[in-house]
């Protein structure tokens, strides 16, 4: 499994950066994506900000994280938009709603063809290299006040 892979199967959330026409930036987040094809696809369920944005520039982040690792990854790359009725969707569509149940509608995708992929990870990694991941997990989830399963 790649690192990708690992991120997109853990992170709950995704963020998904693009810029306006004037170069103005906008993030915000993403909780229905997958990978395909090795390109990120994310269900675009209240975004015309975003939808806007890719448009009119093509480039895109997208930040996956767990929170409690403190560890994540950054991919960069050119975003298009697909509309869901496109033969191009179906195999993404197909994905993207077993994971929203129906609960989610969506007309479009987001498709974000990957560039680049580098990993980051919260200062106290490099601050405290030597701190036992289990012992970082359990700071970090008592800090944010959740237990493990």
């Amino acid at each position: 499994m790649s690192i990708l892979e690992e991120y997109v199967s853990k992170s709950v959330l995704c963020w998904l950066a693009t810029v306006d026409s004037s170069g103005a930036p906008n993030v915000s987040p993403k909780e229905v994506f997958d990978l395909v094809d090795g390109r990120i696809v994310i269900a675009n369920i209240a975004s015309p900000r975003t939808s806007a944005n890719i448009r009119t520039n093509a480039s895109a982040c997208v930040s996956l994280l767990d929170i409690f690792e403190q560890k994540g990854v950054r991919v960069s790359g050119r975003a298009k938009v697909v509309a869901t009725t496109s033969d191009e969707a179906e195999a993404m569509r197909i994905k993207l709603e077993s994971k929203t149940q129906g609960l989610f509608p969506f007309s479009e995708i987001f498709v974000v063809e990957v560039d680049d992929v580098q990993p980051y990870m919260a200062p106290s990694w490099h601050l405290f290299a030597d701190m036992d991941p289990d012992v970082r997990r359990s700071g970090t989830l008592r800090a944010y006040g959740v237990r493990d399963s």
